[in-house]
């Protein structure tokens, strides 16, 4: 029995646009999954979406909680493929919990540092 077949008997519908025929590399979500390298990777678009933010980043002084928490979760879904990223984004989740406590969405965060 087909995919098709078997979503139909559920009473479920293929999106026709999003059905492809069985391969070793496809992309879900933003993320390319390969199943001959065993890999995870960020797509070629999103990872110039990130290289692009982090080149604003760099020249910032100072940003709302709201830009810190949505930088935070930009990076953390590249933490998904890049496992050692988790590391680099720890000191930006405790900084943003320690003001996330205060409930104040107009607090400008300093930028500390910057490594290039």
């Amino acid at each position: 029995m087909t995919m098709r077949g078997i979503l139909e008997k559920c009473g479920m519908e293929e999106s026709k646009s999003k059905a492809c025929e069985p391969a070793t590399k496809m992309i879900f979500l933003g993320i390319l999954f390969d199943s001959v390298k065993m890999s995870l990777e960020v797509t070629p678009e999103r990872l110039q979406e990130i290289r692009t933010l982090v080149s604003v980043w760099l020249r910032k002084s100072n940003a709302t909680k709201k830009e810190v928490q949505s930088l935070i979760g930009k990076l953390s879904f590249v933490s998904s493929c890049v496992r050692p990223g988790r590391v680099f984004i720890q000191s930006m989740l405790v900084s943003c919990v320690r003001f996330i406590s205060l409930s104040l969405s107009h607090i400008l965060f300093p930028i500390i540092s910057r490594r290039i």
